[in-house]
C-alpha cells in the first residue's frame, strides 16, 4: 500500500467553509486559492449510476430555476453532515474517515469523492495547484511526492504520468486526475471492486491509449494493477492461481479484462479488510497469504472458459 499523506488528501477534499473541513484545526487552502467557498454544508449525492459523467455533472453550472430547490429541498440519501469531524489517525495508517456527528456514520475518502461538493473541491484544487486546466509532468511529480510522502520513486511517478496521459500530449486532464484519486481512495478503503464497477471501462481505454480499443497487450493490462500498487509478478501469480493455462502472450479483450481485474480487486479488498479487522482487534499485522477459495468459483470458472474460448 502507498503511504498516503492524509493531511494532504484532506486538503484536496476540503476548502474554506466546506462541510469536509476539520473542526479541530483551521483547514489549509490549496496553493493560490483566493476565492472563498459558499456557506452551504449540505452534501448532495452526485448520482446512482457509475461513470465519469458524474464528474461532468457535478461541475456543470445549475440553471437559475434550480434556485427554487432551496425553498423546498428534496430528501436525499445523504442529508446535512455538518458539523463533520475528521477522525484523527496516526500518519499513513488506514483509510481517512469523516465522522458525521448527527448519525455517527463514517464516510471514507472514496465516499466523499463521490459527492457533489467533493468533486467540486477536487476540481478547484486541481485548477489552483496546476494553475490551469491541465497538469504537466513537473507539477504531477511534485504533487505525487507530497501525496505519497515521497514513498514512491520518481521513475514510477513518471510511468504513472505516461499512463494517465492517455492522449500522449504531455499533460493530464482533470478527469484522469480524479480517476487517480478515486482509485487510490478505493484501494486504501478496501472497495477496489466498486471502483472497477464504476470506472473499469474508462481505465480500459486509458491503459490502451485510444478511445475504442478492442484488445490490449499484457504490458498495457498491468498498468491498471501497477496503479493499485501491485507488481507485474503479483498480478501474474494471482491470475495463474485461479486461471488454468493463463497466457500473457494472448491479447486481452475488455470482457476478459474486467473478469481478470474482478479477481485481482477481490483479492486486494479481502486482504485490506482482513488487515483492518486485525488492526482494530489489536492482533497486529497478519502474514499475506493467497487462498483460492476467496474468489467465487463461478467467476474463476467463467474466466477460464472465456480465456480458453478466445485462444481457440
Amino acid at each position: 500500500m502507498l503511504k498516503l499523506n492524509h493531511d494532504f488528501l484532506a486538503k484536496i477534499l476540503a476548502s474554506p467553509s466546506s462541510a469536509f473541513a476539520t473542526s479541530s484545526s483551521k483547514p489549509r487552502t490549496p496553493r493560490g486559492s483566493t476565492t472563498p467557498r459558499g456557506t452551504s454544508s449540505t452534501i448532495t449525492p452526485v448520482g446512482s449510476t457509475g461513470s465519469v459523467s458524474m464528474v461532468t455533472a457535478a461541475l456543470t453550472p445549475r440553471s437559475k430555476k434550480s434556485s427554487s430547490l432551496k425553498e423546498k429541498p428534496k430528501a436525499t440519501a445523504v442529508q446535512s453532515l455538518a458539523p463533520t469531524v475528521l477522525v484523527q489517525q496516526p500518519p499513513s495508517t488506514g483509510p481517512m474517515l469523516v465522522l458525521n456527528s448527527k448519525d455517527k456514520k463514517e464516510l471514507s475518502s472514496f465516499d466523499l469523492l463521490h459527492t457533489d461538493m467533493g468533486i467540486k473541491n477536487c476540481h478547484k484544487f486541481f485548477l489552483d495547484y496546476c494553475m490551469g486546466n491541465h497538469c504537466n509532468e513537473n507539477q504531477f511529480i511534485s504533487f505525487m511526492r507530497e501525496f505519497t510522502n515521497s514513498s514512491v520513486a520518481d521513475h514510477i511517478i513518471v510511468d504513472l504520468f505516461d499512463t494517465l496521459d492517455s492522449e500522449g500530449q504531455g499533460k493530464i486532464s482533470f478527469k484522469n486526475f480524479y480517476l487517480l484519486l478515486a482509485l487510490t481512495a478505493a484501494t486504501e478503503s478496501g472497495v477496489s471492486k466498486q471502483f472497477l464497477y464504476l470506472y473499469g471501462n474508462e481505465m480500459f481505454k486509458m491503459v490502451a491509449g485510444c478511445l475504442n480499443p478492442r484488445s490490449i497487450r499484457w504490458e498495457q493490462f498491468c498498468r491498471f494493477g501497477i496503479m493499485m500498487n501491485l507488481t507485474e509478478i503479483e498480478i501474474h501469480q494471482t491470475l495463474c492461481t485461479y486461471l488454468h493455462n493463463f497466457d500473457i502472450m494472448t491479447e486481452i479483450n475488455e470482457e476478459d479484462y474486467m473478469a481478470y481485474y474482478y479477481i485481482l480487486t477481490h483479492e486486494m479488498d479481502r486482504k485490506v479488510m482482513t488487515a483492518m479487522r486485525h488492526k482494530s482487534s489489536g492482533l497486529g499485522p497478519i502474514p499475506s497469504t493467497t487462498s483460492s477459495s476467496s474468489v467465487p468459483s463461478s467467476v474463476s470458472s467463467s474466466s477460464s472458459v472465456s480465456s480458453s474460448t478466445k485462444r481457440k
